[in-house]
C-alpha cells in the first residue's frame, strides 16, 4: 500500500508540474498578444498620426497652389494682355476713322451682328444690329451731318480671354460748328471674325447752362 501510495503521489506531483507549466505558457502567451496588441495600435497610431501630417500637408500645398493661382488671375485680369487690348483699340479707332469717312455701315461693322446687340443712350436701349444702324442713319444722314468724331482716355480691361471692358470719351463736332462730348462704355466679345461690340452704352456730357450764360 504505502509502495502504490508512493506512486500515486510521484504522479500527482507531475500532474500538478505540469499544470504550473501549461499556466505558465498561457500566461507568457498572453503577456505576448497584449504586447503585440499595444505595438500594433503604437504602430497604428503613428501611422494614423503620419497620415493626419501628410493630408494636413497636401492640404496646405493645394490651399497654396491655390492662392497663387487665384493671384495670378487677377494679375491678368488687371495687367491684361498688350497685345489683344491693341487689338480692341485698333477696332475704336478703326470707327472713328469711318464715322468721319461717312461710312455708317464700316462704323458698325465693328458692332456684333446680331438681334441680341444692345445700345443705350439717353435713357433707352435699342436691341439688334439693323435696328442700331436704321437709327445712326435717322439721326445723321446725309453723311455730311455725321461731323467729326475722335475718342481719347480709353480703359480697356481684359475680363477673361473672350471678353473686355472699355471705358472712355468721345468727342463730335458737327458740321455746323456744334461741338458734343460724353462717355460710353463698352462690352466686347473675341467672335470667330474677332472682336466685337456687344454693348454700347454712350451718355452726352450736360452742359452747365449757367457757365454758357456767364460766358455769353
Amino acid at each position: 500500500m504505502i509502495k502504490y501510495a508512493s506512486i500515486t503521489t510521484g504522479i500527482a506531483a507531475v500532474f500538478c508540474c505540469l499544470i504550473a507549466i501549461m499556466v505558465s505558457m498561457m500566461q507568457f502567451k498572453q503577456a505576448e498578444s497584449e504586447g503585440h496588441t499595444a505595438e500594433m495600435m503604437r504602430m497604428s497610431g503613428n501611422a494614423r498620426r503620419s497620415g493626419d501630417l501628410q493630408m494636413q500637408e497636401m492640404s496646405e500645398r493645394n490651399r497654396n497652389a491655390g492662392i497663387l493661382q487665384t493671384t495670378a488671375h487677377i494679375e491678368s485680369i488687371r495687367n491684361g494682355d498688350d497685345e489683344t487690348i491693341n487689338e480692341i483699340e485698333s477696332l475704336l479707332r478703326a470707327q472713328d476713322e469711318c464715322w468721319n469717312n461717312g461710312d455708317i455701315e464700316g462704323f458698325m461693322s465693328t458692332y456684333w451682328q446680331s438681334e441680341e446687340l444692345t445700345f443705350s443712350s439717353g435713357g433707352q436701349t435699342t436691341r439688334g444690329w439693323q435696328q442700331t444702324l436704321d437709327r445712326y442713319k435717322a439721326r445723321y444722314h446725309p453723311p455730311e451731318n455725321m461731323g467729326r468724331l475722335n475718342f481719347d482716355g480709353l480703359e480697356t480691361t481684359l475680363l477673361n480671354d473672350n471678353s473686355a471692358l472699355v471705358l472712355g470719351n468721345w468727342h463730335l463736332v458737327m458740321a455746323d460748328g456744334e461741338e458734343l462730348d460724353g462717355n460710353f462704355t463698352l462690352v466686347l466679345r473675341k467672335t470667330d471674325t474677332g472682336w466685337k461690340i456687344i454693348h454700347d452704352h454712350s451718355s452726352t456730357l450736360e452742359k452747365d447752362e449757367t457757365s454758357d450764360a456767364d460766358n455769353g
